[in-house]
């Protein structure tokens, strides 16, 4: 009977029905008499889990199988990106059935400890990472990590930065703590800042409104060597010259 149970429930989406205020319910549509959730691999109680899952599913107990809620409740269960392998499943019964819905949830981000973010600062690492505390937790997700932690930092003028992200599960939840382990290493550094054709303004002037000569000034060489900034430096002067009547100005750096 359960298999011809899901050949109906297939011929309920193929075919459509009668419309009832806007909700298609078949005539011989059996009555739900009972929705079961069972959650799969979680160790420990598993009643939060299962009250997430209820209020996702739109079925009613006592009222006739409708396609409509039935996908709404497939749907909302995968679109909440909490739940993973959803099945389905029927009891035998042409006028009473019973759904069965089974997944697993995902496992959470309980935490990320960062080490060692300096010169930047904590949120400036966590705004990169596309994993967040209270996400879901994908292993292949950490590695990915890695990459886009290392490219922060190289644009903040470290030469070769390490970083190691690893993930440990809490026995106690079966959550994740994530650790980001940070080896900033050497950094390019300005040692001088030298504007070559400038005739018309004078070089302190003009060195005055780069941040390349401020970080140059930074005692035991202190001052990063940060490309973004030399960008801007570039910038800012040919809109100081055009502001002061050069509109034929061209500026670039070496």
């Amino acid at each position: 009977m359960k298999r011809i149970f899901g050949i109906i429930l297939a011929l309920y989406f193929l075919t459509g029905g009668r419309a009832f205020s806007g909700e298609t319910v078949e005539e011989t549509a059996p009555i739900v008499s009972e929705i079961i959730v069972e959650i799969d691999n979680i160790q420990g109680d598993k009643s939060e889990w299962i009250e997430i899952a209820k209020n996702l599913i739109f079925l009613k107990k006592g009222e006739p199988l409708s396609r409509e809620r039935f996908q709404e409740s497939v749907d909302a269960l995968k679109l909440c990106k909490k739940f993973q392998n959803i099945h389905v499943d029927s009891s035998d019964g042409e006028e009473e059935i019973t759904i069965t819905f089974r997944m697993t949830p995902f496992r959470l981000v309980k935490a990320i400890e960062i080490n060692n973010a300096s010169p930047l600062f904590e949120r400036d690492i966590l705004n990169v990472m596309t994993i967040h505390i209270g996400g879901a937790f994908v292993q292949g997700d950490i590695s990915k990590q890695e990459k886009l932690i290392k490219a922060v930092f190289r644009n903040e003028g470290f030469v070769d930065p390490k970083v190691e992200v690893t993930a440990e599960e809490d026995p106690a939840d079966g959550h994740f703590v994530i650790y980001v382990k940070i080896d900033r290493g050497n950094y390019y550094s300005v040692k001088k800042v030298s504007l070559i054709g400038n005739h018309s303004f004078s070089t302190r002037r003009l060195l005055l409104r780069m941040k390349m000569w401020t970080a140059a000034l930074l005692p035991r060489g202190a001052g990063r060597f940060i490309e973004k900034n030399l960008k801007e430096d570039v910038k800012g002067l040919i809109e100081f010259y055009r502001k002061k009547h050069y509109p034929d100005v061209v500026a670039e750096s070496k």
